[in-house]
């Protein structure tokens, strides 16, 4: 249920929800000052200040996607992630008519995971909502992705197909997992690590089966950071983190691949995440579903 009201979200005019977001914004800002939910408060304040920052930037695009994204270079670091992304999903929506062709052929390569995850869920959106068969829709979203992409960057726009399938059409996930297991299982883990992101907004769902579960809680874990990469605490004591020696493991790799991200992105380390060492860089598709120990803090 929540999941579907953030889509419909999306789907209004961002000059209708700027009001309503704002004011739910600072009804979040009050209730952190109410004693006992501090944390809760400032956590959901997080949640909808980057949801914030995605749903309105359309007002910085502009006829050219490059110059645009320049623009937004300049402003506040946080707000710079959640509005790239935004960005880019506005931008698909402009040009999904079009045919379009070649849309982050100049970005910068540093800003690769923020655009490509906000472009392909543009792509999902759009694709999943046509008529026909999955193998029919699953193939129009990959046109548009490897059509658009950066070289290689078009395997991990199926995490914003995890992202999307999750929040406007669950119903679709097990459907959707096994078209992608039947053209290529590599890439099921992007799916299903979208599919965690989209979890953080999106509350509760089925038990995943193994390995699917460690791939949704790296993409839980992955959003869990960035949202709250201005509070270190949230993220430490955050009531998500698995307790199995497993998923612990998993969540750790998805904390540090999202500081990856946000050092990429912003171009510095997030401050007060020291004792979580980055996965190594340089940001690249596969960060999105590839294993590495040593990132445990």
């Amino acid at each position: 249920m929540i999941g579907f009201l953030v889509w419909l979200l999306i789907s209004l005019p961002s000059r209708w929800i700027a009001w309503p977001l704002a004011l739910a914004e600072g009804s979040a800002a009050m209730l952190k000052r109410l004693p006992g939910l501090r944390t809760r408060g400032q956590e959901n304040e997080n949640k909808i200040h980057a949801y914030s920052r995605f749903r309105l930037a359309d007002r910085w695009l502009g006829d050219d996607l490059e110059r645009s994204v320049a623009q937004v270079a300049s402003i506040d670091p946080y707000d710079r992630l959640w509005t790239l992304e935004g960005l880019a999903w506005a931008a698909g929506e402009r040009s999904w008519s079009s045919g379009p062709r070649g849309m982050l052929a100049r970005v910068p390569p540093a800003l690769a995971p923020a655009l490509h995850a906000g472009l392909g869920m543009s792509f999902a959106n759009r694709s999943l909502a046509e008529a026909g068969s999955m193998t029919s829709r699953i193939d129009r979203y990959f046109d548009l992705c490897r059509a658009n992409a950066l070289p290689g960057w078009d395997r991990a726009m199926v995490d914003a197909l995890g992202l999307v399938a999750q929040t406007a059409r669950p119903d679709l996930l097990g459907e959707i997992d096994k078209e992608l297991a039947r053209r290529d299982p590599g890439l099921v883990p992007y799916y299903w690590h979208g599919v965690g992101r989209s979890l953080y907004f999106a509350s509760t769902a089925a038990p995943r089966p193994e390995p699917a579960r460690l791939d949704t809680i790296r993409g839980l874990a992955w959003a869990v950071a960035l949202v709250n990469v201005r509070h270190p605490e949230l993220v430490e004591t955050s009531s998500r983190r698995p307790r199995d020696d497993a998923g612990k493991a998993a969540w750790n790799e998805g904390v540090a691949h999202a500081l990856l991200l946000y050092r990429s992105v912003i171009g510095r380390p997030a401050p007060g995440f020291e004792r979580w060492p980055e996965a190594p860089g340089p940001v690249r598709p596969e960060m999105y579903r590839r294993n590495h120990p040593e990132t445990s803090p």
